[in-house]
């Protein structure tokens, strides 16, 4: 359409300067006739020269976009190797967050044994103290039985002389 227009537009444009300009042998129609033939050749020359420069901006647009493409892929893989290497850097960190995990666990393991260790002996010397404090109560409450026994002991006998003196008497 855009070459339609272009040779229409030189055509009228030669139709009418042929009419302005007269050369003497040459009858208006061969002056017009000249003009078109001169015109059609220019706007075929004019069309031909439109499809190099579509031609070779068509070829400079594919380099841009192979080369864009190109980038594209670099930077894609750049970005890849960079997540792979994040997620590298991630699961070696959370090896040392569990290494350490498991270093304060053990070290809590043994604390809380040392602390039953510890709670475990005070509780055998309570036990020990309350045995001999309950062994040292128990021996002086029979000290103070047999104390007790040999004072009932000594009533009875006087009881009984006391009786024994009344049944003399």
């Amino acid at each position: 359409m855009r070459k339609s227009l272009i040779f229409l537009f030189i055509s009228l444009l030669g139709i009418t300067i042929s009419g302005c300009e007269q050369r003497q042998g040459e009858g208006p129609a061969e002056r017009a006739g000249k003009k078109i033939d001169a015109a059609a050749e220019k706007a075929g020359e004019t069309a031909k020269q439109a499809a190099e420069t579509a031609k070779d901006t068509a070829k400079a647009a594919a380099e841009v976009t192979a080369k864009a493409a190109e980038k594209t892929g670099e930077v894609v893989k750049e970005a890849a190797q960079n997540t792979a290497e994040a997620a590298r850097n991630t699961a070696e960190a959370a090896k040392g967050t569990a290494k350490a995990a498991a270093q304060v666990t053990v070290k809590a393991a043994e604390k809380t044994g040392e602390v039953v260790k510890e709670a475990t002996q005070n509780t055998a010397e309570a036990a020990k103290d309350a045995a001999a404090a309950t062994t040292t109560a128990t021996g002086k409450a029979l000290e103070k039985a047999g104390e007790a026994l040999q004072k009932s002991g000594e009533a009875v006998q006087k009881s009984g002389e006391a009786v024994q003196q009344k049944a003399t008497q």
